[in-house]
């Protein structure tokens, strides 16, 4: 009889020791929606910084996942700073949303569990010049089952149509290799205003469009000399609008003083497509 009591009470030793850890657990899991953390700066040391994080202790619920949206996030911004090691983190806010209407650009199917992050980054970082400037940094990216992942480019975006004397989205496209861009924006008449990261525009600059087959359609821009960075297009005529219809876009390029070239991603090659047919 006393064996029996004495693993009776064993027993419930041991249910109360994991509940206890389980609470233990659930509290070290839970994530404040405002607070400090740790991060980590350009040369790799440890910063304090103050954080605001909307919707994470609903959505995530894992401590792990928010020190990993807080890699990712610092990853990218460093990414595109003039110099990396001198990225001197001060605060980030983070917004989370659960994107349910998100669908793959080939397969058409259904991309299921996924969080969109969203966060603006404020930073103390050298400059093209290297002067210390501070900074900021909006961007978002994709969590599926508890990973980072890369929807950017596969996930379909909203059809194109009009909105007053614009298309409800532009062609928005960065250079690989630099912060370099080109931004095209139709009007209601399909002529196209392009704004790029060269900023000083040339009168008859050229705009280059290279088609997956291999097709070259060219336009050349009839505004005047300016340093807004924008160069402005007449519509497609007929002979490119076949060529358009036939093939998807490869790469877009600017050349006016200086040249920027940048890939179309898979989920925007057809935005020309999409164009025309309005």
């Amino acid at each position: 009889m006393r064996n029996v009591v004495t693993a009776g009470i064993c027993i419930v030793i041991v249910m109360l020791f994991f509940f206890s850890c389980n609470n233990s657990e659930k509290k070290g899991l839970k994530i404040e929606d405002f607070g400090t953390v740790q991060v980590k700066d350009g040369k790799g040391n440890t910063d304090s910084i103050e954080y605001m994080c909307l919707s994470c202790d609903s959505l995530l619920g894992s401590k792990f996942l928010f020190d990993r949206i807080l890699e990712e996030a610092g990853n990218k911004t460093k990414k595109n700073l003039n110099y990396p090691l001198s990225f001197n983190p001060e605060r980030i806010s983070i917004y989370i949303n659960t994107a349910d209407s998100l669908w793959d650009f080939e397969t058409g199917g259904k991309i299921d569990s996924v969080l969109k992050i969203s966060y603006h980054y404020e930073y103390i970082a050298k400059n093209g010049y290297g002067n210390e400037l501070e900074g900021k940094d909006f961007n978002s990216f994709y969590i599926k089952d508890g990973h980072v992942v890369e929807l950017e480019e596969k996930a379909k975006l909203k059809p194109l149509k009009f909105e007053d004397e614009f298309v409800n989205r532009s062609l928005h496209l960065n250079s690989l290799n630099s912060n370099e861009f080109i931004s095209i924006m139709p009007m209601k008449d399909k002529s196209l205003i392009v704004n790029s990261s060269i900023r000083c525009v040339d009168e008859d600059a050229w705009l280059l469009i290279t088609l997956e087959n291999d097709t070259e359609i060219k336009l050349v821009s009839w505004n005047r000399f300016n340093c807004e960075g924008n160069a402005y297009f007449y519509p497609f005529n007929s002979s490119q609008k076949a060529k358009l219809k036939q093939s998807k876009i490869k790469y877009v390029s600017l050349a006016s003083k200086g040249v920027v070239t940048c890939r179309v991603p898979k989920n925007q090659s057809d935005y020309f497509e999409q164009l025309i047919e309005l």
